[in-house]
């Protein structure tokens, strides 16, 4: 993400300062191809699953920079000058930071939603501070569910660990110096301590059956990467490259693979993989640092990288990175009419316009000093975050009428429904069928990520007001004013099925079901076993039918309810408002999905978006009436299934019946 420019100093001959650090193009290729991975992964391609693995491809490109940077001033002065090497990371990093800040306030004041200021407010504090990895991880915001209105700063996380690598190693680095006494061999024996023992505390944190978030934003986690790239400084400059013709076809070689290998984990890996915490991205970074040696030395590989264009998008690759997020949030599909492939090009446009105007005109004359204000001192830096923080708070002030914006959300909805009814599905495509109730519904036509239809083409037979719990729900001893036709599901699931041929079925349903209910003159009362027994019969009567053709039923617990304030004297709001009741149907689910495991599998909807009852962080802006999921709202449970579903897909291998993932 960021280029570190250097020039050729003369050593002092103590023994370790022969590495040659004139710039090389084959490294802004390097940073190319981390940039562009991460790009495309943001712009949801479907074959760049793991595009999120270019960071790690900066973690080390940086520890390798770095700590050869550090040696070559150790080796020519016999310290390292912390204060200079701030002051130039201070330069090259915070310009084009700060002018991102300025972009997301004024997102914020005329885009963004009321539910998403407060997060806006905290994430950019953060991020000017360099602490966003870890504001993620203290308030529990999974990278792998992400059930709350994306963050236009969330991708600052990987920043905020570089800086924190930018602080601490160059006081690191010379401590271990005078420790090994100035022996690197040594040196580079603590240095490969710390990274085994980063890679092991990233296998303990995400332990199977809980979420690796932790693991993946921390900063001793994702370490690493950081160190195997300041390991390879090291031995670079011990013995910068080799000289032999074998040798250098032996590095050439190990690049060429370690380039393999990375591509074939961005298109196949996926961030649901327990395996990637336990080793695969130590793996991954080992391949990058084979890529980096290989850059370095003479050879296809160095040749290879430094084809136009890979070097100039490599040396704006920061600003790619910095503005990319925002500027996708702002260009949805629903603000500018255009989607798939059109609003991709659209975004990459924009983002590399904006890029190349930012290092022309702000990072670059500020990283030479031709900006009278930053040439000296850093009082500007101070300065800056404090006005920075300002405009945050006043940006993040909701001002807008909450009507209005719920009508424009409703708006887009209609749209979506719109394009989408008469759209018939992509070659190759899953067939998924969506039943339930409102709930359901709001999922069905709204909020689906960039490029989903690519791999998915989703209907739906859902009813408003209606569950497929027959009879008359009760709530304090009275019925509601019930849809007709409520009770002719099975009808309708039938023609469904004929109609649309699914290959998976999703059920969503509990909305109606956590009701106590009237059925043949008999009352029967939610937590009681001849609840369950009849619920059991209406779902096997489901089953029969939506399984008819092959299909695979999927069930989603039911998410938990938060009806606001204002609805608590609403027929129904009660029942709704107690999470016993939610709790209660959802284990009936789960012990219905185990006894039918050879059809019936189950994804965990309300462990991803609540916590004790009630909805997560946000959860009340991605379901404006503590019921339904808004626009955003849909978003996030597409992006959460389309990773789940995967295994029930088309040509999908599938897991055994008694492996299928719970969510």
């Amino acid at each position: 993400m960021q280029t570190t420019e250097s020039s050729p100093e003369p050593s002092s001959g103590t023994g370790f300062g022969r590495a040659n650090l004139t710039y090389q193009a084959a490294l802004d290729g390097v940073r190319a191809f981390a940039v562009l991975a991460v790009l495309l992964y943001h712009g949801d391609v479907a074959r760049v699953r793991a595009g999120f693995l270019g960071v790690d491809i900066f973690f080390v490109l940086s520890g390798f920079l770095i700590t050869m940077l550090l040696l070559r001033e150790y080796d020519a002065t016999g310290c390292v000058d912390q204060r200079r090497f701030w002051t130039r990371r201070a330069r090259r990093l915070l310009p084009a930071l700060f002018a991102v800040v300025v972009f997301v306030c004024a997102y914020a004041t005329f885009a963004a939603a009321r539910s998403e200021l407060n997060t806006i407010r905290l994430d950019g504090i953060a991020s000017l501070l360099y602490v966003q990895n870890w504001r993620l991880i203290v308030s529990e915001q999974s990278y792998f569910a992400q059930f709350h209105l994306p963050s236009p700063f969330r991708h600052m996380w990987s920043l905020a660990i570089e800086e924190q690598w930018y602080l601490i190693w160059p006081i690191v680095l010379p401590a271990l110096l005078r420790v090994a006494r100035g022996r690197l061999l040594r040196v580079a024996l603590m240095t490969a301590g710390l990274g085994i023992a980063s890679a092991l505390l990233m296998l303990v944190l995400a332990h199977p059956g809980s979420d690796p978030s932790r693991a993946y934003y921390g900063t001793d986690t994702r370490a690493q990467g950081l160190l195997l790239g300041a390991l390879l400084g090291i031995a670079w400059t011990w013995r910068p490259g080799p000289t032999s013709r074998a040798g250098r076809a032996v590095v050439q070689a190990l690049g060429l693979a370690g380039a393999a290998y990375l591509a074939w984990m961005v298109v196949t890996a996926d961030d649901f993989d327990p395996g990637l915490f336990a080793g695969q991205f130590t793996f991954v970074a080992i391949a990058a640092a084979a890529l980096v040696a290989a850059a370095m030395t003479p050879g296809v590989v160095r040749v290879g990288l430094a084809l136009a264009p890979l070097p100039a998008i490599g040396r704006i690759s920061y600003g790619l990175y910095l503005w990319h997020w925002p500027i996708y949030l702002w260009l949805t599909g629903s603000r500018t009419g255009i989607s798939g492939n059109t609003l991709l090009a659209l975004r990459l446009l924009v983002t590399f316009a904006v890029a190349i105007v930012s290092y022309c005109f702000l990072e670059r004359p500020v990283r030479q000093g031709r900006w009278r204000l930053t040439s000296g001192t850093l009082w500007w830096v101070p300065a800056g975050i404090a006005v920075l923080v300002g405009l945050l708070l006043l940006a993040t002030i909701p001002w807008r009428d909450a009507g209005r914006e719920q009508q424009q959300l409703s708006d887009a909805e209609a749209r979506g429904l719109a394009a989408m009814i008469d759209r018939p599905p992509k070659p190759g495509a899953t067939r998924v069928l969506l039943v339930g109730d409102s709930v359901a519904f709001t999922l069905n036509y709204t909020g689906r990520p960039d490029r989903f239809e690519d791999e998915w083409w989703v209907r739906g037979s859902t009813e408003f007001g209606c569950g497929i719990a027959r009879g008359v729900t009760q709530s304090d001893g009275t019925p509601p004013a019930q849809p007709e036709g409520c009770e002719q599901w099975p009808a309708r699931f039938r023609e469904a099925v004929a109609q649309y041929r699914p290959d998976v079925v999703v059920m969503l349903i509990g909305a109606w079901e956590i009701y106590d209910r009237e059925v043949d003159g008999t009352l029967l009362r939610v937590g009681q076993p001849e609840t369950e027994e009849y619920l059991r019969a209406e779902l096997d009567e489901a089953r029969a039918i939506l399984t008819a053709r092959g299909a695979h039923l999927v069930m989603l617990t039911a998410p938990c309810f938060a009806p606001p304030g204002t609805a608590l004297r609403e027929w129904g709001a009660r029942e709704r408002a107690e999470p016993w009741r939610v709790d209660w149907l959802n284990e009936v689910i789960r012990r219905y999905v185990a006894d039918h495991a050879a059809s019936v599998s189950l994804l965990d909807l309300h462990a991803r978006i609540c916590r004790d009852g009630l909805p997560l962080e946000d959860g009340p802006g991605l379901r404006s009436d503590g019921v339904h999921f808004s626009e955003d709202g849909a978003r996030s449970v597409w992006v959460w299934l389309t990773k789940t579903l995967r295994p029930f897909a088309v040509g999908a291998p599938g897991p055994s019946p008694g492996s299928r993932p719970s969510g």
